[in-house]
């Protein structure tokens, strides 16, 4: 035999020892026991680069929160379970500006919150613990400009404010009594009102500064 096929044997043989301990270290890796149960206070997940994408731990007071980066390592979502405020679930734009928010109160009340590139509330939906749900659209300095709601009682309304906050027109319908559009002034006082019964009989007053119709279709 050669030499060169000499030292592809050789060579062969000095391979099959190296073989045999992957092999083996890769069943033992594959018996190795499976943990039930790991406790710690923080995991981190990490891609190949070694960049964190997503991070589970405890907050200052001890409330567990899960949070998710994208590829730039911008937080994008956190979801919590506050140990006093309930769950909350909120999402950031690239700017890491929330966006969307959805939480869960103490007392039961859900919440959803629509939110502009400055951060600021522009709606507002949200169910109260004793059953009326309410949206709220708000402007750029987060004050309420619409509502459209619905009260314990089963009826419904739909109040437009203005810049101060003071109702101006309200669109309501009361179970049983009927329907009915009133125009306030800015003092809060209702200067026109139309109003329709059940029964189909309608009614429209315009009323002076003190709030008392000068003028009715009664």
């Amino acid at each position: 035999m050669s030499k060169s096929k000499w030292a592809v044997v050789f060579a062969g043989l000095c391979l099959v020892p190296a073989a045999v301990a992957i092999a083996y270290a890769a069943g033992a890796q594959a018996a190795a026991p499976v943990q039930e149960v790991v406790r710690a206070k923080c995991f981190e997940l990490v891609n190949n680069e070694g960049e964190e994408r997503a991070k589970l731990d405890l907050t200052l007071d001890g409330s567990p929160s899960l949070s998710m980066c994208d590829e730039t390592g911008r937080v994008r979502l956190i979801l919590q379970c506050s140990n006093t405020h309930g769950l909350s679930l909120q999402m950031f734009d690239r700017d890491v500006t929330p966006r969307l928010a959805l939480s869960l109160f103490e007392d039961g009340r859900p919440e959803i919150r629509l939110l502009d590139s400055k951060g600021m509330d522009r709606v507002l939906l949200t169910v109260e613990s004793d059953g009326p749900a309410r949206l709220d659209l708000l402007d750029n300095a987060g004050e309420v400009h619409a509502t459209l709601g619905v009260l314990p009682d089963g009826s419904s309304m739909l109040v437009f404010r203005d810049e101060s906050n003071r109702p101006r027109v309200s669109l309501t319908e009361i179970q049983s009594r009927g329907s009915g559009l009133t125009f306030e002034d800015s003092q809060g006082i209702v200067r026109a009102d139309i109003l329709v019964a059940e029964d189909g009989r309608g009614v429209m007053n315009l009323r002076g500064p003190d709030g008392n119709a000068f003028w009715s279709t009664r």
